[in-house]
């Protein structure tokens, strides 16, 4: 079986010179797009982009520049204040490929900022399957990306783009996993650093965003309990996710062991 053709994307500002895992990064190809106002020096990356803006509007714009973007196998999307090695990329790859997953991301070391408890890592869960993700750190394969694409175009920050790709993967049966095999460091950001602080239109995009998503997806019920079970759009509390991704993972074991059982020769 031929190496999935991968490639990592990172809009930088300021720490684009000192991108922890960028160093010895090998088999994998980096697009960056730096959004800072200081004159740099690019990286040695195969795309590079300067464009002022939020990551996902930046993602958007290389693939504007840089059309074959599109053609990889798998996308790994990285903020740029993560702090891990680039050794995790190809165990990360590893374990996508094996578990055939369609949207992952690894786990957050106990100490990291983390809006989803979920999240947090549990060794003892090593792939926590059919699970909630997160946008600062996530993988897509071809066919996750084709379908949430669209829903670049309408999530500026990133901020519910995490629900669309849920629900995606709720409607197309797609496969997602949090992996708690690989861990990874967020550190906690200064509150003027914060998306809310620096996108002053953020409480009144937020709500368009999601009657978007509302209009795009039946399962209006879903969608209610992931939208308002916080006071901000993409900020959801863990509670209401994590019970109806629980009760759908173990309906699926139950599925699979089911099968299996009645598939035997007697």
């Amino acid at each position: 079986m031929s190496t999935p053709k991968s490639i990592v994307f990172c809009s930088a500002g300021k720490q684009i010179s000192s991108l922890p895992w960028l160093n010895g990064l090998t088999g994998f190809d980096v697009a960056i797009a730096y959004y800072g106002s200081e004159p740099v020096t690019p990286p040695q990356v195969k795309y590079f982009l300067a464009n002022k803006d939020f990551k996902i509007p930046n993602f958007i714009q290389l693939t504007r520049e840089y059309p074959d973007i599109l053609s990889y196998d798998y996308f790994f999307f990285v903020d740029d204040d993560l702090v891990f090695e680039s050794d995790v990329f190809q165990a990360w790859l590893n374990i996508v490929t094996e578990n055939q997953l369609d949207v992952s991301q690894p786990s957050l070391t106990p100490a990291s900022k983390a809006t989803w408890p979920h999240l947090k890592h549990q060794p003892s869960l090593k792939v926590d399957l059919d699970q909630f993700v997160e946008v600062q750190c996530f993988c897509l394969s071809k066919q996750a990306l084709r379908l949430s694409f669209p829903f670049f175009f309408m999530a500026k920050t990133g901020t519910g783009l995490d629900i669309a790709i849920y629900l995606l993967c709720h409607r197309h049966k797609l496969r997602s996993a949090v992996i708690h095999q690989l861990s990874i460091w967020h550190p906690h950001r200064e509150s003027d650093q914060t998306v809310r602080k620096q996108f002053t239109e953020f409480n009144t995009f937020n709500p368009q965003l999601s009657r978007f998503i509302t209009f795009c997806f039946d399962e209006k019920y879903i969608l209610a309990n992931l939208s308002q079970a916080s006071r901000s759009f993409g900020h959801t509390g863990f509670d209401i996710v994590r019970l109806i991704a629980v009760v759908r993972f173990f309906l699926a074991r139950l599925r699979r062991k089911l099968k299996r059982l009645f598939s035997e020769p007697i």
